[in-house]
Parts: C-alpha cells; structure tokens; sequence
C-alpha cells in the first residue's frame, strides 16, 4: 500500500510541477 501511494505521489507531483511552471509567471 505505501509503495502504490508513494507512485500516486510522485505522478501527481510530475503532473503539478509543469502546471506550476506554466501558472506561476502569470499569477506573479
């Protein structure tokens, strides 16, 4: 169970590390 949350963990922060990049210079 905590390697399966652990993958959960590091796809969702792949996916919410480009979208950062791509909000963050429009927000500042």
């Amino acid at each position: 169970m905590r390697a399966i949350g652990r993958g959960v963990g590091t796809t969702a922060l792949l996916l919410v590390l480009p979208w950062l990049c791509l909000t963050a210079p429009r927000t500042w």
